[in-house]
């Protein structure tokens, strides 16, 4: 009897330890990753209690690390109703929310904030998250949508050009790295990309089939699109974030994108999210549940983890 007792709380304490080591490795640091960048439209202030609405999409969205664009007013009072890290520098739109520790912050772009997270502890995977907004005007798709010279569509980018450049010049040497420490780089770029506007889908586009500058950078960069990873046909998946809200004579585009370089970072999945209730459109969206004028973009990453 009193072998059979020793086995069985042998056995037991070996069950213990096999269920701690799976716990914490694998649930408290998951291998997956899900990333999302929203704009908040100034703070969630367009719609009726836009705060509480913005948080609560949020955490239904299931994300860990958020990029927010437009987020200047509410950052840090997001960050406090979440529990969770921030990367802010007061007045600047351009956050990073993350429930995993944050290592660096990164404040030298005026149009992106950057942070390195580890994501998990044990063994150690670290992270370079960088999120940004590009400026809205001029706006190119609105001068495609007028019927301007491709030319001059492209002369209207150069603002986007010069600033996606300066971000590039900061993560220039993360870049060269990727495959010790991934990064990602996300946002409202404020810009399609040419993966987008191809001869196939140019009947969606006015007639047009452009080269968009920004994405074509990162592209050349080594930098993969996350959501074309997924759905590489934008005839079948156009994966529009502009506008759920405004539809009428207003391009919709894909304009919000995830972006990554490293090969410890593997796309699971990516989406477009607005929730889970009816939107009405402009100007009927004040009573709207998503509290912006933007659909947010998810991406889902495999980052490895425990072995």
């Amino acid at each position: 009897m009193k072998d059979n007792k020793s086995k069985y709380i042998s056995f037991m304490i070996i069950i213990f330890f096999y269920i701690y080591f799976f716990s914490s490795c694998y649930l408290i640091f998951a291998k997956e990753l899900k990333v999302m960048t929203f704009n908040t439209w100034y703070g969630f202030i367009n719609v009726d209690d836009g705060f509480n609405k913005g948080v609560k999409v949020i955490r239904e969205s299931g994300a860990e690390i958020i990029g927010l664009q437009e987020s200047a007013s509410v950052a840090e009072e997001i960050g406090k109703s979440l529990g969770w890290n921030v990367v802010h520098e007061i007045g600047q739109g351009v956050c990073i929310i993350s429930k995993y520790p944050i290592l660096e912050k990164n404040f030298n772009n005026a149009w992106a904030v950057g942070a390195l997270i580890r994501v998990i502890d044990n063994p150690i995977v670290d992270i370079y998250v960088w999120n940004c907004h590009l400026s809205s005007s001029p706006y190119g798709p609105n001068y495609a949508r007028d019927g301007y010279p491709v030319e001059d569509i492209l002369n209207k980018e150069k603002v986007r050009i010069f600033e996606i450049n300066s971000i590039v010049e900061d993560i220039k040497d993360l870049l060269n790295n990727t495959d010790t420490i991934p990064i990602i780089l996300m946002g409202d770029f404020n810009t399609p990309s040419h993966l987008d506007w191809i001869e196939k889908t140019k009947n969606s586009h006015y007639g047009y089939v452009i080269k968009w500058p920004v994405s074509v950078i990162l592209e050349e960069l080594g930098m993969k699109d996350s959501f074309r990873i997924v759905y590489p046909d934008p005839s079948i998946n156009p994966g529009n974030t502009w506008s759920p809200i405004y539809k009428i004579n207003e391009p919709q585009d894909r304009i919000d994108r995830i972006y990554f370089k490293g090969n410890k970072l593997k796309v699971i999945d990516s989406r477009v999210y607005t929730g889970h209730g009816k939107i009405n459109l402009d100007p009927d969206y004040w009573d709207n549940d998503w509290p912006s004028d933007h659909a947010a973009l998810i991406t889902i990453f495999d980052i490895g983890g425990c072995e």
